[in-house]
């Protein structure tokens, strides 16, 4: 029997001596804590000062151990945690994450896995504080690199207490509640049950994520003690099948398959040359999402809540100039992207400021806002208004490609596609729509949302009733807006095309817009005005006059007769210059013209007025309103009897009151008999 125990002894030797010196060894890690140890920093001190030299005391005896692990040699953590949450997670109804010190649906016991590994990084006790410590030594080990012996949080392993900022433990696998959750498939990833009172690892739905889910203490092979290889994010996607990033190639986010060379973190093995190689991890950081690093001074964390484990705060995760470990990078939004520069774009004379308009605003964006009828754009107080990225984008879902003019269909290659929004019910006429259907992004809630179809529907989440209420548009602080789900109403006398087709317009357009019939996005009017073809499209910033994040200037300026100087250049981009403009009076095709052919565009631009006014010509906005969403008269011509008209006239620039059109017949059929159909004020027809 003794040789049998000598033999016995002698085998588990070997086993842990090629276990110790194979992939799976712990020898040189950071978790090797020995004195010896020559990748760690937080480590035993030498011998002579009590140190030890041992490495598996740190977590295992051979006696009188504790039963959370295998001959378990620390004590557990004391207190409490503060778990993580979000309003997605309410939303879905998910089961609630538990504290992992506390008795919660498992029964306590199989939270073990994240109990043991918490023992040392939460810092709240000290690393040398062992259940038996080694021969000859009678008072906890004294640590290098520790604060009293305990982790401090300048330490990469440090958690803490506050798990807000991580990714949850401690909470169900449930698919079932949450549709961008799947059965645990193509990893090592694993969670736990309780299986005949043993806690039991497995990779069915039901089990519980623990730290050990991701993490295997003993094996480095894949950095970060990493449970296998996170290539392409592959531990990540394991479990979580977000909408976009798994799909078929043509509808795949343009965030899962770029050609685009991004950093990972320093020191680890790489994932790859791309953001599809990185994925998950470009934006996203499953610990301590919500804490400052000295490696990124100009990017803050969601500190605290570490919403949704973002890198950064919301649109600071969309440049990463700098990324997480302090590297600079030029492949996302930031100032060092050469064609995707978004970050220099919102900071342009007129833009969507993300981040707030004051320091009173930039509330942060919340994925379910809008549900239920609720803005979250605006606030109860009038007092939350913000703009970031992700309400105007779905990063998981969007495209790269511009759309097509003539259209206002948002397809799975456009850039906001998946993003939510609000359809308006229509009412009639020149009023405002109080009921609005909302557009869920797709993948957040409920299955089978796909977001907007239309771009507009993205829009009017805030430039409607849908985000101010009765309150009305002027509870909106520092901004003027008018409510463009009632200037777009398709039942409208007249308007541009936004929400619909308008077979009643007239005149003469240019490339691609003179074919008919036809529908728009409201970026074709506001975007980037640089005209510099790879710069970033879309409505982010404009330095064109007067504002607005329009793609020209929408001047109402006089010009010298003559000079044939487009006044107004926004409507000049699709209508023909050269026949309201610049033309003769007998062009024709402008819907405005004499019964003798006189085209009455160009002869207003052409001639003279009152003496007053003798060497000028008049400007689109003489006549039509200054706001040319749509109007309640044919053609958006604004008279002075007009309620709206101190809106429609002021807004955008200086009144223009001496060439504002007096009454009109009711019919609205515009004719050309001076004094009756153009009877205006001072200066022209009287």
């Amino acid at each position: 029997m003794k040789r049998l125990s000598i033999i016995l002894v002698v085998l588990i030797g070997a086993l842990s001596a090629a276990f110790m010196a194979g992939a799976s060894s712990i020898v040189n890690t950071k978790h090797d804590l020995s004195v010896v140890s020559t990748g760690a920093t937080i480590k035993s001190q030498v011998t002579v000062s009590g140190g030890t030299t041992e490495i598996c005391v740190f977590c295992h005896t051979p006696h009188t151990a504790t039963t959370d692990a295998p001959l378990w040699n620390r004590a557990n953590p004391v207190g409490s945690y503060t778990t993580y949450t979000s309003d997605v997670l309410s939303a879905l109804n998910y089961p609630v994450i538990e504290d992992p010190l506390s008795v919660g649906a498992s029964g306590y016991q199989v939270h073990v896995k994240t109990r043991i590994c918490m023992s040392c990084h939460d810092g709240t006790i000290a690393l040398g504080s062992l259940v038996n410590l080694p021969t000859g030594i009678s008072s906890p080990i004294p640590m290098q690199g520790t604060v009293g012996g305990k982790m401090p949080s300048s330490a990469a392993g440090y958690l803490g207490t506050d798990l807000r900022d991580d990714h949850p433990v401690a909470v169900i696998h449930d698919p079932t509640r949450d549709p961008e959750l799947q059965a645990i498939t193509g990893s090592n990833v694993r969670v736990y049950t309780l299986a005949a009172g043993r806690v039991t690892p497995t990779n069915s739905n039901g089990g519980y994520v623990e730290c050990t889910s991701c993490h295997d203490v003993h094996d480095n092979q894949f950095g970060k003690f990493l449970i296998d290889s996170n290539a392409g994010s592959k531990i990540c996607v394991s479990c979580h099948n977000k909408a976009g990033d798994n799909s078929t190639l043509a509808n795949e986010s343009v965030h899962s398959n770029p050609n685009i060379n991004t950093p990972y973190a320093p020191g680890t093995p790489a994932l790859g040359t791309t953001v599809q190689n990185v994925k998950c991890m470009d934006c996203h950081y499953p610990h301590k999402a919500g804490v400052q690093n000295a490696g990124w001074p100009n990017y803050t964390p969601n500190a605290g809540a570490g919403k949704y484990n973002l890198a950064f705060q919301e649109e600071q995760t969309c440049y990463t100039t700098t990324n997480r470990w302090g590297q600079a990078t030029s492949v996302c939004h930031g100032t060092g992207a050469s064609t995707k520069n978004i970050q220099d774009q919102v900071t342009k004379s007129s833009a969507h400021h993300v981040a707030g308009y004051a320091a009173t605003l930039g509330t942060p964006h919340y994925a379910t806002e809008g549900r239920g009828g609720t803005a979250g754009w605006l606030g109860a107080a009038g007092n939350s208004w913000h703009v970031e990225c992700d309400d105007c984008h779905n990063a998981h879902t969007a495209g790269s490609l511009l759309h097509t003019a003539g259209t206002n269909a948002v397809t799975p290659t456009s850039p906001i596609y998946g993003a939510g929004g609000v359809e308006p019910s229509w009412s009639t006429g020149w009023s405002v729509p109080t009921a609005f259907t909302y557009q869920e992004p797709l993948g957040l809630v409920t299955t089978g949302s796909t977001g907007v179809s239309r771009e507009y529907q993205t829009c009017l989440k805030c430039h409607s009733y849908f985000s101010w209420g009765a309150a009305g548009p002027q509870s909106v602080p520092t901004i003027n807006l008018t409510d463009q789900a009632k200037e777009f109403n398709p039942s409208n006398t007249s308007f541009h095309p936004v929400a619909g087709a308008n077979a009643g317009t007239q005149g003469t357009l240019v490339l691609p817009w003179n074919s008919g019939n036809q529908t728009m996005y409201c970026s074709d009017c506001h975007g980037n005005n640089s005209g510099i073809p790879t710069d970033p499209k879309g409505p982010h910033g404009s330095s064109a006059t007067p504002g607005y994040i329009l793609i020209a200037n929408y001047q109402d300026l006089y010009v010298s007769k003559g000079s044939f100087v487009p006044v107004s250049d926004l409507c000049f981009v699709c209508h023909s210059e050269s026949v309201y403009q610049s033309g003769l009076d007998t062009t024709p095709g402008t819907g405005f013209w004499t019964a003798g052919g006189i085209n009455l565009h160009t002869r207003h631009r052409n001639l003279s007025n009152s003496s007053a006014l003798s060497n000028t010509g008049y400007s689109c906005v003489n006549c039509h309103i200054r706001i040319p969403h749509g109007y309640s008269r044919k053609a958006m011509i604004l008279t002075a009897g007009d309620a709206d008209a101190s809106t429609y006239q002021a807004l955008g620039g200086a009144k223009i009151t001496s060439l504002v059109l007096g009454a009109l017949p009711a019919s609205q059929s515009y004719g050309t008999t001076k004094g009756i159909d153009c009877n205006t004020v001072a200066g022209c027809h009287q």
